[in-house]
C-alpha cells in the first residue's frame, strides 16, 4: 500500500503529491493463523490467487514481510 504513494500515474502525479500516509495497520487473524500457517493449500484453491500462473501457497502469503512486521511490532494477546 505504501508503495502506491510513490508511483506516478498518467498525469505524472502520485498519491504522495496530494495526500500523506500517516499510519499503516496490519491485522492478523490470530484465531486461524496457526492452522493456516501449517496448511498446504494454494491461494488458487481458496480463490485468492492473482491468476492461473500464481503458484503461491497460503504459507507463502503468511510468511511475507507484512506478517513478519505485524508479529514483531505488536503485542499478541489471547482473550
Amino acid at each position: 500500500m505504501a508503495e502506491t504513494f510513490t508511483f506516478a500515474g498518467e498525469a505524472d502525479r502520485s498519491f504522495g503529491d496530494v495526500a500523506r500516509l500517516d499510519t499503516m495497520v496490519t491485522v492478523v487473524d490470530a484465531f486461524n493463523f496457526l492452522r493456516d500457517y501449517s496448511s498446504r493449500d494454494s491461494l488458487q484453491s481458496r480463490g485468492e490467487s492473482l491468476g492461473e500462473q500464481d503458484a503461491h501457497t497460503v504459507v507463502d502469503l503468511l510468511s511475507s514481510t507484512r506478517s513478519s512486521f505485524a508479529m514483531s511490532s505488536s503485542s499478541i494477546r489471547s482473550t
